[in-house]
């Protein structure tokens, strides 16, 4: 259920005397949004699980048959399972208000055009109120602890000025010149005070040639969520995130060399015990995300040879995401890269060999939100578009590549403490460096003919210190952790109706193969290298689509 009630903006009124040329506009909101979710789960009072007695002390519910064989088989009778589960149902409730008003106009006129300003103000309130079912916040469900609420509200008041100088025009050298700026100072009761500034320069050398470049940072607060999540925990299986099990029969070098430093055995079976994970907010921890970023580009534009041509140059550097990693991401990354210790160690608890009841085993992971230290990454963007009107149809070529010249992922504060090698992951599995799309279209008539073309780069994991030659149960062997380039052809045609549209053609026309890596070589789902989206893992595929507009 929402509700949003929004009162009637005040504008377009015109300021007398100095502010004559200027207008005003004024808003204000209030939106309420409330949700429910539900689970179906098992309760502990009546389940008979040995961990969790009734209140009688009895292991198994008085009013079932455990050892029934159709409730061994999964069949249990509307009356146990009705008996058995809980209908667990939560509700989360969002507000938000907000007002702002906005002035804009023109202050004075240059020689080369009017000097354009807005100024603005904007105070917004929101919070959150996320209540779990009554039998999570009591610790009733089976296999969980108990569920806290998540409550908590925060204010904003902003102010913010954007400003376009025309500099120079119609001079030589100088089409035209504009500066473009902006700057918004900010209040939040939950980190204080900030600003934010952006700065941009157009500059229209000759009709054919601009040049354009900008520079300027963002900020973002932890949202609500982030910040005021309540503690939940639950439990997973050892074997379902201990690289340390068994590792002395691992493929992977780093875990049998940090397990084995770790003195763990190497023939450890795991515990019978499951670990604990704990995620949670992250307020009066969580610094707000930061950023700066810097473009600067050319295009060329012939127009007589309806040609464009854009090449960018881009900086971009986020401090403090906001973010959480995943247990199985936590002891991965504690044992499985090549420094060792690293801060992914700290996250989580693990029993000494000498513990009487579970040694060795996992016993608290702590996945809630964390700030990542650093990400940056440079590169080159190209964007070229071509388009010719033939007798018999028209042509349009469209083809955009990104060159990435460094692509840093700082987790933590120093690349100790991430515990790779490097932490530039430019050409890496799932990151390569040259990617590229190709578009080409002929239309004639109610025809379109489209032929496209995807290309990824190949990448090396390598870099980050994995090994690929290994000894597995005595035996040498070769992990693939790199991965050649991808080329992949699409064929489609369109052909448009006043009332239906019908598309169809071939996808991956050439049956390209996604690239296969090995289960320590990378990032992966089943066999294949993760990218993204970057790979096609379906292969050759004929589609059809009819669109019927009413």
């Amino acid at each position: 259920m929402s509700e949003a009630t929004q009162l009637v903006p005040i504008h377009n009124v015109i300021c007398g005397g100095f502010l004559s040329n200027f207008t005003w506009e004024v808003n204000a909101s209030y939106s309420k949004s409330e949700g429910e979710y539900a689970g179906n789960e098992i309760n502990i009072e009546t389940a008979g699980d040995w961990l969790y007695p009734n209140a009688d002390g009895l292991f198994y519910g008085p009013n079932y048959d455990a050892f029934d064989p159709e409730f061994l088989k999964g069949n249990p009778s509307p009356a146990v399972y009705d008996l058995l589960t809980i209908n667990a149902v939560g509700t989360t409730a969002y507000e938000q208000t907000v007002f702002d008003a906005l002035v804009t106009g023109d202050v004075f006129d240059l020689p080369a055009g009017p000097v354009g300003l807005a100024l603005g103000a904007q105070y917004r309130t929101f919070e959150i109120d996320d209540r779990p079912a009554q039998e999570a916040q009591d610790g009733l469900l089976w296999n969980t602890s108990s569920a806290l609420v998540t409550q908590g509200d925060d204010a904003a008041t902003e102010y913010f000025a954007e400003l376009s100088v025309p500099i120079l025009r119609g001079v030589p050298g100088f089409e035209e010149l504009t500066f473009d700026g902006s700057a918004r100072a900010f209040d939040y009761d939950s980190y204080g005070d900030d600003s934010v500034w952006k700065a941009g320069l157009n500059w229209q050398v000759i009709p054919a040639v601009r040049l354009r470049a900008t520079k300027g940072t963002s900020y973002r607060a932890p949202a609500l969520y982030e910040l005021f999540l309540g503690n939940q925990t639950g439990f997973l299986a050892q074997d379902s995130i201990d690289p340390c099990i068994d590792w002395a029969n691992s493929s992977n070098e780093n875990i049998r060399n940090n397990c084995s430093a770790a003195g763990i055995p190497g023939d450890y079976q795991g515990a019978s015990t499951a670990a604990t994970i704990v995620t949670g907010g992250g307020c009066g921890v969580l610094d707000a995300e930061t950023s700066e970023a810097e473009t600067i580009g050319v295009i060329f534009t012939p127009t007589e040879l309806n040609l464009s041509v854009a090449i960018d140059y881009f900086d971009i550097t986020i401090n403090d995401q906001v973010a959480n990693l995943g247990s199985g991401t936590i002891l991965g990354g504690c044992y499985g890269l090549p420094t060792f210790p690293n801060a992914f160690c700290n996250l989580f608890d693990r029993n000494s060999g000498s513990d009487p009841t579970a040694a060795y085993a996992v016993t608290e992971v702590r996945d809630s939100f964390i700030n990542v230290n650093e990400q940056s990454t440079r590169g080159i963007d190209f964007e070229i578009r071509y388009e010719h009107e033939f007798d018999v149809g028209n042509l349009i070529v469209d083809l955009t590549a990104t060159k990435t010249l460094e692509d840093v992922n700082l987790l933590f504060d120093t690349g100790e403490e991430s515990g790779f090698e490097t932490n530039d992951f430019n050409g890496t599995i799932g990151d390569p460096e040259c990617v590229g799309a190709l578009d080409v279209q002929f239309k004639r008539g109610d025809l379109t003919f489209a032929w496209f073309v995807d290309y990824v780069d190949g990448t090396d994991n390598t870099i980050l210190g994995f090994d690929e030659d290994i000894t597995y149960f005595g035996r040498p062997g070769r992990i693939i952790s790199k991965t050649d380039s991808w080329l992949s052809h699409d064929l489609s045609i369109r052909w448009v109706q006043d009332d239906f549209t019908l598309t169809g053609g071939v996808a991956n026309l050439f049956n390209a193969q996604p690239p296969i890596i090995s289960a320590d070589g990378g990032q992966r789902i089943g066999n294949i290298a993760l990218a993204g989206t970057q790979y096609d893992y379906r292969g050759r595929t004929i589609f059809a689509r009819v669109t019927r507009r009413f």
